[in-house]
């Protein structure tokens, strides 16, 4: 599968000249490749969906008997917070098994944001080869958190306002930087410990967007927590599952390159240096003025 090949000549003062404006241009122009993307995301996503089905059916039927009378409410508790245990454990093995689409759909974005030439079925499986690893620390680091959350809910540490502080630790200070350091990965060569140190620096730089893009990445593992019938939030959990992460995922890869390009390439890459970017020459902006 190749980038298709516009029907109409251009010039190149017509490419997108922003990241906001090549976000724009990518949605335009290679949505089928998105949507591809979104499929295999989807995919890799269907075993951690599959451990919040079984906790919430699980559970229901522990509601269910005790409705009935077959178990005292003590029990029902004690069961609820057991399943709810285990599936969480099961969720965080399931972000590894994520981690392949994952991996592979980040070369693919990578090539869109270069507007560099795809070939599907290379592009990913080199994706997966290069970023896999990093993906899958991300992924441990994540499930450990979450299982260490939801360990929490069942102990004598049982606080809503101590648990949403971990989880506002965590998302403020902890996945901003190991995003970035996964997206570093897609463009450089070098070990995750050096990723995460650069991550940190640049996060410092631009905490607030840095949060805004973090916050869109995670926003569809949060469903989980929405209160409706089971049918209603698996459908809308579908639907979200296969639509955003795709275009969060690219609008988080956008953000991280405007970050290498003025604290990285700058300087000491040079020759990917707002690369899938145009920029105006002075013959262009003198054009522009007489226009």
């Amino acid at each position: 599968m190749k980038n298709k090949v516009a029907k109409t000549s251009f010039v190149e003062s017509s490419l997108p000249q922003t990241r906001r404006q090549l976000f724009a241009d990518i949605i335009k122009n290679h949505w089928r490749t998105l949507l591809l993307l979104g499929l295999f995301l989807f995919v890799g996503l269907l075993p951690f969906m599959g451990c919040l089905l079984f906790r919430d059916l699980a559970s229901l039927s522990y509601s269910m008997a005790y409705s009935r009378g077959d178990i005292d409410a003590n029990t029902r508790e004690s069961l609820v917070r057991t399943v709810h245990f285990y599936a969480s454990i099961g969720e965080a093995a399931s972000l590894f098994v994520f981690s392949i689409p994952l991996s592979g759909s980040l070369r693919i974005m990578r090539q869109l944001a270069w507007l560099d030439p795809i070939f599907f079925k290379e592009d990913f499986g080199s994706g997966i080869k290069d970023n896999y690893w990093g993906c899958a620390i991300a992924s441990f680091f994540s499930g450990l958190i979450m299982v260490g959350i939801k360990a929490m809910m069942f102990t004598a540490f049982n606080n809503v306002f101590v648990i949403a502080i971990i989880i506002g630790f965590f998302i403020v200070l902890v996945l901003p930087p190991l995003f970035l350091s996964i997206a570093q990965g897609t463009v450089y060569k070098g070990t995750f410990r050096q990723f995460n140190r650069n991550s940190i620096a640049l996060y410092l730089k631009h905490a607030p967007l840095a949060l805004l893009f973090t916050s869109m990445l995670v926003c569809p593992f949060l469903l989980e927590m929405i209160q409706s019938a089971i049918v209603i939030r698996f459908i809308t959990m579908a639907i979200v599952v296969y639509f955003v992460p795709p275009l969060s995922i690219l609008a988080f890869l956008l953000f991280s390159y405007f970050l290498f390009d003025e604290y990285i390439n700058k300087e000491q890459f040079k020759d990917i240096y707002k690369r899938g970017l145009y920029t105006p020459t002075k013959e262009d902006k003198k054009a522009k003025n007489h226009k």
